[in-house]
């Protein structure tokens, strides 16, 4: 039975259903009588035409599934070039070209080389591995290995057609991200991973195994640093400890150090003089550089959380604006830094760990990163601080922070979920970002960034060219991101192929805004990702565009004369979009999630209206008496919902026919707090709360 199903060309996803064929020999008796009147002819085509409705209907009940086998093979290389695995390089190139000495004329040979990131040095081709021995590129960024990506990218590039395996040649030292998980989604994906472990011996080698210090300590406090350094033969050398950058003395006698083979730990006492984050750096040097193979090692790190007065950081795309809210706090013995963006540098956890709570007004998403935006929440739920975030018309979902993780620790949803209507917003995708380096895996994470920035009450849509028949194609048809999971799937099995112009996507998005299920979005608008090397869409198209008010941004990506921007600008310009150049991928999350939000206007409340209060216990209206007078009005807010939750506190609200909104909510999350203004913008909105 298992060898017959195996040689049929159809595959049953539910087959219990084919137990309704058993009807058939039922209804051929059944017939025998009842058919009797008709002539021979009639009667054998009225009971096969019977018994083909039952076959179908169980066929259809059945889910059946036509099946097509191919013997054909991919096999795609990962090769880990990292420092740790340089010397291995030769015997890994060599490994790949025995092996695909005899490959099958039909089946195909990729290859891809990693470290920090992967990258693809053969497409899957056939007859076997072409690089010349020695003629791989130079690798950036040796000190980290990361084999989940290479394996990603891997997935991302075997073609739909043949069977596929991956040989991963590694000596499994990778330091970033989880491969163990990425193996996992590999497997389920049916996909077999072959090993060739990469294997040395290294008798000289000292390395830092771990720095430890504690979490917490007070100003004036000694406090107590642990170091573990490692090494396989007895080796003398100097540490050094660094506090934020700047080298420490030491006590005479502390610094130089004799290391016997195994573990050795040393421990010190390093004061503290001010609060705020404590980061040590501890370096190990030894007098005989022969006794150590790899220098990269001998550091390692660690930090102390100082307590101290409260500082709070306020954060403000236009600082003059806020220097009215800068000026009470002060007035009320608060610490204030009141910074632009611009100012704050790398912006990571230690560096938010200097202030007990941050305030975000009227801050777009796009001015952060997604690590900084989930730092963000981890300085609220797990370090204990505070969060606070003021409306505008770049806060809360107007600005683009939808789906992020900064809105799962607010106190409202950045989506409208009570019956309410909202102009909706319509976005279309026009995706050709194959010709890039790791290209279709940018494009498909950034539609994916699109799709979590916008509302699930909005359309969304993405237009690519499939090397299928059709040509240019629907990838994800328009419709609402109501399932925004759907719309994922649809997205990670798109096929990006090398578009010959823009005028046929551009077109088909045009029909769809126009006529088809966008024509009724308030906001519609056009995300173009491209080299700019397709043939540009008529003036016609363009004015067409321009009448309609459907905008269009356009995002050039690749590398030296192969990017045409010019064309790219003028389908910004003509349409009154946005042109970005992007020289590196890693700047298109921003990018996305500061266009993708144009949709999200609709979520802004521009008009006066005199805020309530609901909840009057809450602690932040201490001092307030809402018997006594009413609070200022105030000119605008963003939109939002309350969360289901009992620990949601809304002290003020806007009340109208259509139900209540937050102007003023907070709440416990975690060991933090986190509290949501939705008006704010004090020139244009909150005039009267300033004075």
């Amino acid at each position: 039975m298992t060898s017959l199903a195996l040689a049929l060309p159809f595959h049953f996803d539910k087959p219990a259903w084919l137990w309704l064929c058993l009807l058939v020999p039922v209804l051929v008796v059944a017939s025998l009588r009842s058919l009797a009147g008709l002539d021979p002819v009639r009667r054998v085509a009225a009971l096969v035409v019977r018994c083909l409705v039952i076959v179908l209907v169980a066929c259809c009940l059945a889910e059946v599934q036509r099946v097509r086998r191919t013997d054909d093979l991919t096999v795609i290389f990962l090769m880990d070039r990292s420092y740790s695995a340089q010397e291995q390089q030769e015997l890994q190139e060599t490994y790949v070209r025995e092996s695909t000495k005899n490959v099958h004329p039909d089946d195909r040979v990729g290859l891809i080389d990693f470290a920090r990131n992967g990258y693809l040095q053969q497409l899957p081709m056939k007859g076997g591995y072409f690089l010349e021995p020695g003629r791989l590129p130079m690798m950036p960024n040796t000190d980290r290995t990361d084999i989940s990506a290479a394996m990603r990218l891997a997935m991302a590039m075997f073609p739909h057609d043949t069977t596929k395996r991956l040989v991963l040649m590694s000596d499994g030292n990778d330091n970033i991200g989880d491969v163990l998980t990425e193996a996992r989604r590999v497997k389920a994906n049916d996909v077999p991973v072959d090993v060739l472990p990469l294997e040395y011996e290294r008798r000289n080698e000292v390395y830092f195994d771990r720095l430890i210090a504690p979490t917490h300590a007070e100003p004036g406090e000694q406090v107590p640093v642990r170091m573990v350094l490692e090494t396989h033969r007895p080796v003398t050398g100097t540490v050094s400890i660094y506090l934020n950058g700047d080298r420490l003395d030491l006590p005479e006698g502390s610094s130089h150090v004799q290391l016997k083979p195994g573990s050795n730990t040393f421990f010190m006492k390093l004061p503290v003089d001010r609060s705020g984050v404590m980061t040590y750096e501890a370096r190990f040097l030894p007098d005989d550089d022969s006794m150590d193979t790899i220098a990269l090692n001998n550091t390692a790190r660690g930090f102390t959380f100082v307590s101290g007065g409260s500082r709070v950081l306020l954060l403000s795309e236009n600082a003059a604006h806020d220097l009215p809210l800068a000026e009470a706090l002060t007035s009320e013995n608060v610490t204030v830094e009141l910074r632009t963006p611009d100012e704050l540098g790398e912006f990571t956890l230690p560096q938010m760990l200097n202030y007990s709570t941050i305030i975000l007004s009227n801050v777009p998403a796009a001015t952060f990163t997604d690590e900084q935006q989930q730092s963000l929440a981890t300085f609220v739920k797990d370090m204990g601080s505070g969060l606070i975030m003021l409306g505008g018309n770049e806060g809360f979902g107007a600005g683009g922070w939808i789906g992020s993780p900064v809105e799962e620790v607010m106190p409202v949803s950045f989506e409208i979920k009570h019956k309410r209507v909202i102009p909706r917003g319509a976005l279309v995708l026009i995706m050709h970002s194959c010709e890039i380096p790791r290209g279709n895996y940018w494009g498909k994470e950034m539609a994916k960034k699109s799709v979590d920035t916008i509302s699930s009450q909005d359309y969304i849509g993405v237009l690519a060219y499939s090397y299928s028949p059709g040509g240019e194609n629907w990838e994800v048809p328009l419709d609402l991101a109501t399932n925004k999971s759907a719309v994922r799937a649809k997205i990670d099995r798109m096929q990006i192929g090398d578009m010959p112009d823009f005028g046929s996507t551009m077109q088909m998005a045009y029909k769809e805004l126009t006529s088809g299920r966008g024509r009724d979005a308030a906001q519609k608008h056009v995300i173009i990702l491209s080299d700019g090397d397709a043939t540009p869409p008529s003036p016609r198209l363009l004015a067409d565009y321009k009448e309609a008010k459907i905008t269009a941004s356009t995002i050039a990506i690749g590398w030296g004369g192969h990017v045409m921007t010019t064309q790219l600008q003028r389908v910004a310009d003509a349409t009154g979009g946005t042109f970005y150049s992007a020289r590196n991928p890693r700047q298109l999350p921003q990018i996305f999630s500061k266009e993708s939000k144009v949709v999200r206007r609709p979520l802004i409340i521009d008009e006066p209206f005199q805020p309530q209060v609901l909840q009057a216990y809450s602690d932040l209206l201490a001092g307030i008496d809402p018997l006594a007078e009413a609070l200022p009005p105030l000119g605008g807010m963003v939109l939002t919902s309350p969360k289901e939750s009992p620990n949601v506190i809304i002290p003020i609200i806007r009340a109208t026919d259509d139900g209540e909104d937050p102007v003023l909510a907070h709440w416990q999350c975690e060991l933090g707090k986190a509290v949501a203004f939705t008006s704010g913008y004090w020139p244009v909105w909150g005039e009267a709360w300033v004075e």
